[in-house]
C-alpha cells in the first residue's frame, strides 16, 4: 500500500464499511456492495490470491428544468449528481485485471416516462402493467439521455500508478424498468484529459504525463428471472479507450490502445421474505480479460466469493 493510496482511501473509506450489488443507475438511489472474502485465479488456474472489494454507487437528482405531457409519456428534463467508486483489493496485486476507480459526475438530461393505460387492474404486479405505446420507439421509455460533466482517480490493482481524469461526455442510462430491458445496455462516451500522479514510466515504456483519452464504455444488467431464475443476475460490460498525445515508444507497444471486458454471475441466497435490499447474501463468479485502462497487462482472471449488497 504505497503512494497512490492518499489520493483514493479519502473516496472509498467511508462506504466500503457501509452493510451492503451495484444496480444499473437510476434517480435519487444508492447501490452498495462489499465482497469479502474474494478468491482470484488466473487464467489457467496456475496462480491464486485472495481479498476484498467493493462498489458504490450514488444518484441524486439536483435540479428539474421542466415536465412536459406528450403523446407517447411525460418527458422530463432534470439534472443530477452522481458518484461512483469500485476496485479490488487483493493480497497477491500483481494478478490483479480490475482497476480502482473513484468518480464524480454532474449531468443534464432527459427521459421519456411511459403512462400506464387507464384501466389498470389494482392485483398486477408494477412489471405487469400495459403501459401506452409508442410502438417501434418503445425502448426510449428504458433511457435516460445526458450529457455529463466528469472528475475522477483511478488507480493500477496495485495502487502503485495514480491517474487523474476530467473531461465531458454523454450517457445513454438504462433505467431498468422491467426485467426485459436489462437487455438494453447502458451506454456511455467520454472524452477526457488525463495527468499521471507520478513521474514513473507505464509498463516500463516513457510516457507523457499529461494526454488526451477517448473512453467507450457499456454495461448490461439483466435478472434471470426471464429464463426462471427469480434469484440470478447476469451483469457484462466493457470498456475501450484510446489515448491521444503520448509517446512513440508508448505507442508502439499498444499501450494507447486498451480493450477490457467483465462478466458477472450472482445468485441470492435470501433468508427472509424478497427485499433485494436486506436478508440476503449473494454468491458471485466474475470473469475478466483484456486490459481496463490504466491496467497494462493483457491477461484474463477468474474471481470468486461472496457479495453483501445493499440499497435504497
Amino acid at each position: 500500500m504505497n503512494r497512490i493510496l492518499p489520493f483514493v482511501l479519502p473516496l472509498i473509506l467511508p462506504f466500503v464499511l457501509l452493510p451492503g450489488t451495484s444496480a444499473a443507475d437510476s434517480p435519487d438511489r444508492l447501490d452498495v456492495s462489499v465482497d469479502v472474502p474474494v478468491i482470484e485465479f488466473t487464467d489457467d488456474l496456475s496462480q491464486v490470491t485472495g481479498g476484498a472489494g467493493w462498489d458504490l454507487a450514488w444518484n441524486m437528482p439536483v435540479s428539474r428544468f421542466g415536465k412536459r405531457e406528450l403523446r407517447g409519456g411525460d418527458l422530463t428534463a432534470d439534472g443530477s449528481a452522481h458518484f461512483r467508486t469500485d476496485g479490488i483489493w487483493l493480497l497477491d496485486p500483481d494478478l490483479g485485471r480490475r482497476p480502482a476507480t473513484a468518480d464524480l459526475h454532474w449531468d443534464f438530461g432527459f427521459e421519456l416516462a411511459p403512462r400506464p393505460v387507464d384501466d389498470i387492474p389494482g392485483d398486477l404486479f408494477e412489471e405487469d402493467i400495459t403501459y401506452t405505446d409508442i410502438g417501434f420507439f418503445n425502448w426510449i421509455y428504458n433511457y435516460r439521455f445526458a450529457i455529463t460533466l466528469e472528475a475522477g482517480l483511478e488507480a493500477d490493482p496495485a495502487f502503485e500508478k495514480g491517474f487523474l481524469a476530467f473531461g465531458t461526455g454523454l450517457r445513454m442510462i438504462n433505467m431498468a424498468r422491467s426485467g426485459r430491458s436489462g437487455l438494453l445496455p447502458t451506454f456511455h462516451i467520454y472524452y477526457e484529459g488525463v495527468a499521471g500522479l507520478q513521474d514513473e514510466a507505464v509498463g516500463g515504456v516513457e510516457s507523457n504525463r499529461q494526454y488526451r483519452r477517448l473512453r467507450l464504455l457499456q454495461r448490461h444488467q439483466l435478472s434471470l428471472g426471464l429464463i426462471g431464475l427469480p434469484d440470478a443476475a447476469l451483469a457484462a460490460g466493457y470498456q475501450y479507450t484510446r489515448d491521444f498525445g503520448q509517446t512513440a515508444a508508448y505507442r508502439e507497444d499498444g499501450f494507447d490502445s486498451r480493450f477490457g471486458w467483465v462478466v458477472d454471475l450472482s445468485c441470492a441466497i435470501r433468508w427472509s421474505g424478497r427485499d433485494e435490499r436486506l436478508n440476503r447474501i449473494d454468491l458471485f463468479s466474475r470473469y475478466s480479460g483484456g486490459r481496463i485502462a490504466p491496467v497494462t497487462v493483457s491477461d484474463n482472471a477468474f474471481t470468486f466469493g461472496l457479495r453483501i449488497p445493499y440499497s435504497r
